[in-house]
């Protein structure tokens, strides 16, 4: 096997079992954590399906790279749908052998995760059971149990091909047991977009690696020792070992590419010139070394500075830096070398710049109590030269299920108006000139070249620039907009997992949670003179929006909201219970759905009379509007918790069950006679 079939093997191998951080339904607190956990990794099957386990997964993978069709979540062939229980959907089909297959998050003591109820879920093993039986159809049943033992792709394989001969089929109608060509598989992720990212995963691992291995010599002793110490330090050991056979080759050949151009990169050219100075081949001349932006600084980088220190008897180093402003750890940056100075560089004095010219005294302490939260980092007390007396950052809630437009390109801030919005206000404000950021955590996330075209001819006097919150750290606006504001893998803060290689070699990660991307925040709310604008959709921000609504002295009130933003809390899924509902239409029209769609599938009605979202939080069997200027009321079903349906008969009204379905099996017959109603009390 010659080594590029080997290496697209090795390939094929990381996609199948390590491409994913995995994480099993025993690390989860509730259900919706871990549906957020598979949605913020965007964790697929070869064929793109949005699985709910790391064992469907792996089944679903096998199945597609042994060329067995199959489909999964699909509706049961039997009718058997009832009123307290929706169509069957079993995990797998497999139509070419009319076999189905349920995984079951079992472990091997027989429990269930601490957010299900065991009892219940057993029970709904027994009864999916009980319809395989009663309709007569086959179902293999795997667990997470085989999965811990590793024995889950190959119970499934066996399993299969005992079906085959229970069928009696012919050699020549069976499943081939042999995985489909490589190369066609690797096909099928590159048109999904895994290879690309896995390249650029790798690429940006040959530059850390480089500079983590100063002095490193890919075949030799030192990179050997070194990759041993990166592996046992992972979080994911056999992930990483995986992910540094991936890269060594690419390591190699670069080098390779190097020599015989007679190049060298960057990383080269800092451990060149450590070596150099370390060996005494260069005699530094300098007396004063300054280094600007020192918070953004790596370890080999702050070696040379120390070394060319230490090579002139009579040398300072002056650093400028701000910890607060720490935020490109992703590339090989060590905070700690600015909070803990001292420690790597001995002895030292510190001058205090305390006094901003850019933000208001405002912005400044929302800024400042914001990222103050974190005790790593050094205390300070920022003081500005401008002063205002009122609130400077202002958040404008806006849903995003507002959004229907025929450009899926289009962001939620674009489409649903809440930019423009933004903007007329500032330009009510403004008799001048002035400038505004619009920022997000990604670039993506921002409008158009053709949207800001016609912002900008729409507000003449507003001079819009796009900035992703990295690129516009050391500049400033008059005014910032920021959008972007959810939760998820693109969202902020960012809740993708890092590649354990890739977190291996970068600089200890801080225990204090989102860090860095808290410090990135802050670096976005500090590019504003006058005023900062948050756009967010209460039903899917993060918890930093939260945060600052709920412990800091922003503006709430400049804009008008819908009642779903502000009873936000009273919409949290009943079944997953973090997701939101959210408003979204349908065929048969508008209905509220959970933010986890489709790993969740809860889905409610909206108010008859105004389209409102509806709560049974309030009272005990009832639902009511959410609108305050409606508050529409109506029953719900004691057996079934369905709504109520006022309905007639000869005998006068009546409320029925909107499950009930004539003299059907599946039908809710449950039914209150209109006088017998106890209302609360506010709809009297």
């Amino acid at each position: 096997m010659n080594e590029s079939i080997q290496y697209r093997e090795l390939v094929l191998e990381y996609f199948s079992k390590y491409y994913y951080v995995e994480r099993s339904a025993f690390d989860f607190t509730s259900r919706g954590d871990c549906y957020q956990y598979f949605t913020d990794n965007d964790i697929r099957t070869f064929k793109g399906e949005q699985v709910n386990s790391f064992g469907e997964l792996y089944i679903a993978n096998a199945l597609f790279t042994h060329g067995i069709e199959y489909r999964y979540r699909a509706k049961y062939a039997f009718e058997v749908q009832t009123s307290e229980r929706k169509q069957y959907q079993p995990d797998f089909f497999l139509p070419e052998l009319a076999i189905y297959i349920e995984y079951d998050e079992i472990d091997k003591h027989g429990d269930t995760a601490p957010y299900l109820d065991k009892d219940a879920y057993l029970e709904g093993i027994k009864t999916k059971r009980a319809i395989h039986h009663t309709c007569q159809t086959h179902c293999l049943e795997l667990t997470y149990a085989q999965h811990q033992e590793g024995q889950l792709v190959s119970t499934l394989m066996s399993s299969l091909n005992a079906r085959q001969t229970q069928l009696g089929l012919l050699s020549a109608d069976r499943l081939s047991p042999q995985l489909l060509p490589t190369e066609v598989i690797l096909a099928t992720l590159n048109e999904s977009g895994k290879t690309t990212a896995l390249a650029k995963t790798l690429t940006q691992l040959v530059g850390l690696y480089k500079a983590a291995c100063a002095n490193h010599s890919v075949d030799g002793t030192v990179e050997i020792t070194f990759k041993d110490k990166v592996i046992a330090n992972s979080v994911e050991p056999r992930q990483t070992a995986k992910a540094l056979a991936l890269l060594k080759p690419i390591l190699i050949a670069y080098e390779q590419h190097l020599i015989g151009r007679g190049e060298i990169d960057f990383d080269d050219m800092i451990n060149k010139a450590l070596a150099y100075v370390q060996t005494g081949k260069f005699q530094s001349p300098w007396r004063y070394i300054m280094v600007d932006e020192f918070q953004d600084i790596s370890e080999p980088r702050a070696r040379l500075v120390k070394a060319l220190r230490d090579n002139h008897k009579d040398c300072s180093v002056f650093a400028v830096g701000d910890d607060w402003q720490a935020i490109y750890r992703f590339s090989g940056a060590d905070f700690t070398l600015t909070t803990k100075f001292s420690d790597y560089f001995g002895a030292t004095t510190q001058s205090v710049l305390d006094l901003t010219f850019r933000f208001n005294n405002h912005i400044g302490k929302v800024a400042t109590d914001f990222i103050s939260k974190n005790p790593a980092q050094i205390k300070k007390t920022i003081k500005s030269l401008k002063h205002v007396n009122a609130p400077a950052v202002s958040l404008l809630k806006r849903d995003s299920s507002q959004v229907n437009s025929p450009n899926t390109t289009l962001i939620d801030e674009m489409a649903n108006g809440a930019i423009d919005e933004v903007l007329a206000a500032i330009s009510a404000k403004v008799c001048k000139p002035v400038k505004v950021y619009l920022l997000a955590r990604f670039w993506f996330l921002l409008p158009s070249k053709q949207d800001l075209k016609r912002m900008s001819h729409q507000y003449p006097l507003l001079t819009i620039e796009p900035q992703s919150f990295h690129a516009s750290k050391g500049k400033e606006a008059d005014y910032v907009i920021i959008v972007g504001l959810k939760k998820g893998a693109h969202g902020f803060p960012s809740e993708k997992a890092t590649p354990p290689l890739l977190d291996a070699l970068l600089a200890k990660k801080e225990n204090f949670e989102h860090a860095e991307e808290r410090r990135l925040f802050y670096v976005a709310l500090t590019r504003a003179k006058d005023r900062v604008y948050l756009i967010a959709d209460m039903a899917e921000s993060n918890h930093f929006v939260n945060e600052l609504v709920n412990e800091h002295q922003i503006e709430l009130n400049e804009f008008n909201s819908t009642a779903s933003q502000l009873l936000v809390e009273e919409l949290t899924c009943l079944i997953c219970e973090t997701g939101i509902l959210k408003k979204r239409t349908g065929r048969f029209g508008a209905f509220y759905a959970c933010s986890h769609f489709p790993r969740c599938e809860h889905i409610q009605k909206p108010c008859a009379q105004c389209e409102s979202p509806m709560t049974s939080k309030r009272y005990s069997g009832f639902k009511v509007c959410l609108n305050s200027a409606c508050n529409s009321l109506i029953p719900t079903c004691e057996r079934c918790n369905a709504d109520m349906v006022l309905r007639s008969s000869n005998k006068g009204k009546f409320w029925g069950c909107q499950n009930y379905k004539g003299n059907e099996s599946m039908s809710c017959k449950n039914s209150v006679e209109q006088s017998t109603i106890h209302w609360p009390k506010m709809a009297c």
